[in-house]
């Protein structure tokens, strides 16, 4: 194992409900592979997660790297966001100072901005390696105003689209000075998905039915205020009502919140990340029907669905959107269509009349899963540093 060592910053609860999570923790644990890696997080309270063992949950190896976690000031859910994030924040910040003040690595690795005035400063002390990893545009003002003033501290730029990129270096002109970027796109780790199961024990398993063609959704339903496809589910789901052969099941609902369900259509709730690869096998055919309604989904997002998707070996029908056709190409490892409701039915049809399409497709796709493994993507972002 390398010599050198790695910090991973993160101001999250951890573990948590949410897919940047679930990259956070198979990132650590394919660094480990190469370097001692801790990560490091706020101390926060969890209590939804109190009695979880993180490392069955992320379905990683025990103990396969260090966590380190900071005092903070918790008081969300105590006092109103607006004033609860800045004080969790701000005393995280002193903590994580006073932390690296005594401890060091040669590596930090950091998923949002708020660290850089102090990160940009002990570099110059600690001279290590400053590693910044950027999901989307910065939309806060602190996040925005220290890119502009330090993002020239920062080693190595790494960015999970093409078009973060191209936006990025357009809008920070500071940024132009960075030594090196590097493109790359979210993971899977391809054990998880090494399931000896039949798809027939599976759907008794999982109380699904048999003798249908089950076509699957898994993800959250809503982000900020948007819808992420579901919406357009039910509606290929209720023009669907008079096809006996099919049926659509969605995982990863809050029951609480969704709409009642049509005859055709099935919410589950959400489960852990280490059951989601079960119910993907179940599946016969995968839908990702992100909508246009925002760059950030359009061109910023790395969907980490559809590396789960790709690894389970299942036909995928993806929207037409530039970040997922930089992942999977029409016809040869996804069919990729307008985010509409016949634009989808008619690709759900397609499949499901052509038998050597829909296999060819299931084979692509779970070829191209090896290309996009987390353990390639850490040995990729330390070589490129």
């Amino acid at each position: 194992m390398n010599s050198k060592s790695l910090f991973y910053i993160s101001n999250i609860r951890f573990p948590n409900e949410f897919a940047h999570s679930i990259q956070i923790a198979k990132m650590c644990a394919a660094f480990s592979k190469k370097i001692p890696t801790t990560l490091i997080l706020p101390k926060r309270h969890n209590r939804k997660f109190t009695q979880t063992n993180l490392w069955q949950y992320y379905s990683i190896e025990k103990n396969s790297f260090k966590i380190k976690k900071l005092f903070c000031l918790d008081l969300v859910g105590i006092l109103p966001n607006i004033i609860a994030h800045p004080i969790l924040n701000f005393s995280f910040q002193i903590s994580l100072l006073l932390f690296l003040a005594k401890h060091s690595a040669d590596y930090i690795f950091i998923r949002d901005a708020v660290s850089f005035p102090m990160l940009s400063i002990l570099k110059k002390i600690k001279k290590f390696k400053f590693i910044f990893e950027l999901h989307g545009l910065p939309i806060s003002k602190i996040e925005k105003f220290n890119l502009k003033i330090f993002s020239n501290s920062i080693d190595l730029l790494i960015t999970l689209t093409k078009f973060t990129l191209k936006d990025f270096l357009a809008n920070f002109k500071k940024a132009k000075k960075i030594k090196k970027t590097l493109i790359a796109p979210s993971g899977i780790d391809l054990k998880d998905f090494k399931i000896s199961s039949s798809k027939t024990s599976l759907r008794k398993k999982l109380k699904l039915p048999q003798g249908k063609t089950i076509i699957g959704y898994a993800g959250s339903f809503k982000l900020f205020k948007g819808s992420k496809g579901v919406e357009l589910i039910r509606s290929i789901a209720k023009s669907s009502l008079s096809n006996k052969k099919y049926i659509f099941y969605c995982l990863g609902s809050d029951l609480k919140k969704t709409k009642k369900p049509l005859k055709n259509l099935v919410f589950i709730p959400k489960t852990t990340p280490e059951k989601v690869p079960q119910y993907l096998k179940a599946f016969d055919i995968l839908l990702l029907p992100t909508p246009k309604y925002s760059r950030h989904f359009s061109h910023y997002t790395s969907h980490l669905k559809l590396f789960e998707y790709l690894a389970s070996g299942k036909p995928i029908i993806a929207s037409n959107l530039p970040a997922i056709k930089q992942i999977v190409s029409h016809q040869q490892t996804a069919l990729i269509v307008n985010p509409c409701k016949d634009s989808f039915i008619k690709a759900i049809n397609l499949v499901i009349s052509q038998p050597d399409l829909k296999k060819s497709l299931a084979k692509a796709s779970k070829k191209l899963a090896y290309q996009y493994t987390w353990d390639n993507r850490a040995s990729q972002i330390l070589k490129s540093i």
